[in-house]
């Protein structure tokens, strides 16, 4: 599973057991392992704990954590009124509006449990986890990835694409 896509990813390899051979992950650190290091990812880009809480941000707050997270390119439209961003622009506050205002969605720490329960459950699959080199500090950093290992019995891996970004790790 590619970024968002990594937990369901992890879900339906956990539901399908011994039927998966491996799982990758790439460019998203587990949500359901956080650390000081490590802290959720929605709840650390928009410093907000909850769904609703992320409901309640202004357009522009979204940009700004899409931005110092994910897709700097951004950068240039973030303290502009949202009256003058581009309709690409438009499109992605949007799109992520959507997705992490979902009241399941696992960006936050209280969410992975709502489905696992208190304690995550482990794979027995080889895991290898992939993060870009060049993510933003807030992004989805090698060091961040970390803490998939700790998620699977069997063999894990670590891999850094260097000069990668977040987004350039789907080409």
């Amino acid at each position: 599973g590619f970024s968002s896509g990594t937990a369901p990813a992890f879900a339906v390899a956990h539901r399908l057991g011994k039927r998966v051979l491996q799982v990758c992950v790439v460019g998203m650190r587990p949500v359901f392992n956080v650390s000081e290091q490590a802290p959720a990812h929605a709840e650390e880009v928009f410093g907000v704990p909850s769904p609703a809480e992320f409901k309640a941000l202004t357009d522009e707050a979204k940009l700004e954590g899409i931005a110092s997270a994910w897709v700097p390119a951004l950068k240039p439209f973030c303290g502009l009124p949202p009256n003058k961003w581009t309709p690409g622009v438009q499109a992605i506050v949007t799109q992520f509006s959507k997705l992490y205002g979902l009241r399941h969605y696992p960006g936050y720490s209280t969410n992975w449990s709502r489905a696992f329960g208190p304690s995550p459950p482990s794979l027995s699959v080889p895991l290898v986890a992939v993060a870009g080199g060049a993510e933003e500090p807030k992004g989805e950093r090698p060091e961040k990835m970390a803490g998939w290992a700790a998620m699977t019995s069997a063999a894990f891996e670590s891999h850094t694409v260097e000069g990668a970004t977040h987004m350039s790790l789907l080409s």
